[in-house]
């Protein structure tokens, strides 16, 4: 994938990631006002799970292809945590489990952070360095 593929699916993912967080807290926090703004479709199951599908998908890529470019472990490390938080949350939601939204939220802000940080490791990676004197 070329840098500019890479760039812009670091934006997608970053986008995605902050759509699962504010998503997971508005549904959390309040559902009335979804109800009320005509957008109780939010609520469903399948947007929850295809925002989740779409998190997991992207950011699976864009981590394999970052850490293959950059060997950040870092940024693999956010990517991983957040992956999780995220697929955590989401089971522990199905199983009634108390804290599943935060763990959500949490995946879905580390996802995003895990992107922003791969485009910044993209975007250093092509500064020239300036040669040893």
């Amino acid at each position: 994938m070329s840098d500019r593929t890479t760039a812009f699916g670091d934006t997608i993912g970053a986008l995605i990631g902050l759509s699962c967080a504010l998503h997971c807290a508005t549904v959390a926090a309040l559902p009335a006002l979804l109800v009320w703004a005509g957008l109780a479709w939010a609520q469903s199951e399948s947007v929850e799970w295809a925002l989740t599908a779409a998190s997991v998908t992207f950011s699976s890529v864009l981590a394999l292809l970052g850490y293959r470019k950059h060997a950040s472990s870092s940024t693999l490390a956010l990517f991983v945590l957040g992956l999780s938080a995220l697929v955590f949350g989401r089971l522990a939601e199905i199983s009634g489990l108390p804290l599943a939204t935060v763990f959500s939220i949490l995946g879905g802000l580390l996802l995003f952070g895990a992107h922003i940080r791969n485009s910044q490791m993209r975007k250093a990676s092509q500064c020239p360095h300036p040669s040893p004197a």
